[in-house]
């Protein structure tokens, strides 16, 4: 039997801000050979964000607890993470007379196959061989304007609309969470973060991170380049990342006759 391995780590800085509304975890079953790592930018005014983006978290340690045997497919616990999440999300509004919104995005590792999901503008980038295979598209006004060709990818951090988001969690609206998936290679790495991470740090920069020796210390380092580059006016920023050290072969003891 073949069990792929992982290594992960995560880190956060308040940045500019006198508040942290980002939230980051990453939980590991041993049961199914599993790593989940999720990431939440809140939104929602004073404490609102927060609140939204730690109910993100809760849900999915919940559902941790819950879906721990083999028969529940990752594409189906991410949906359910986005769905659950969005009913916490705005229970704690009704609870709290807030407004409270937020982004996901979440990958699931499990066996050779990894699994993501977002919703808003925190991304995913997968890497290999330090370039970039894949990075998520916005749910965001300054995506459109992409897509349409008005504006360049590097305007798009800087751009007056740049935090007006089209889709996320919490509101009226029914979450529309984006699925997608791979197979997972040796040597390659994820990366996710909101966009205080991503306006300032080059895809460059992130797969250095990625391929070092020091990974764990990257983490952190990667969030201590987004806030000095942010200066005193710059967004919280965070990233959880992960990296396909190689596979481990396993010998079950067969009894004798």
């Amino acid at each position: 039997m073949i069990k792929m391995q992982f290594e992960t780590a995560y880190a956060s800085h308040i940045g500019g801000r006198d508040e942290q509304q980002d939230r980051a975890e990453i939980f590991i079953s041993r049961n199914n050979n599993s790593h989940l790592l999720v990431v939440a930018d809140g939104m929602g005014g004073h404490q609102g964000g927060s609140l939204a983006a730690q109910a993100v978290i809760q849900t999915a340690a919940s559902l941790c607890k819950t879906y721990q045997d083999n028969s529940i497919r990752p594409e189906q616990f991410l949906e359910q993470l986005c769905f659950q999440g969005h009913n916490a999300v705005n229970r704690i509004g009704r609870e709290q007379n807030l407004n409270p919104y937020t982004t996901i995005v979440a990958l699931f590792l499990k066996g050779r196959k990894a699994h993501w999901v977002h919703i808003g503008d925190s991304r995913f980038y997968h890497f290999r061989q330090n370039k970039m295979l894949y990075k998520t598209s916005d749910h965001s006004a300054v995506q459109v304007l992409v897509d349409m060709g008005e504006i360049t990818e590097a305007e798009m951090a800087h751009h007056p609309v740049q935090n007006r988001l089209t889709r996320c969690i919490g509101g009226d609206k029914t979450p529309d969470p984006m699925l997608d998936s791979a197979t997972v290679k040796r040597g390659d790495g994820f990366l996710l973060c909101t966009d205080g991470v991503w306006e300032t740090v080059a895809e460059e920069e992130m797969a250095e991170a990625l391929s070092s020796a020091d990974f764990t210390q990257k983490a952190s380092a990667l969030v201590e380049k987004a806030a000095q580059r942010g200066g005193e006016m710059g967004d919280n920023a965070t990233v959880a990342i992960a990296r396909c050290t190689g596979r481990r072969f396993w010998i079950p003891f067969l009894s004798r006759a």
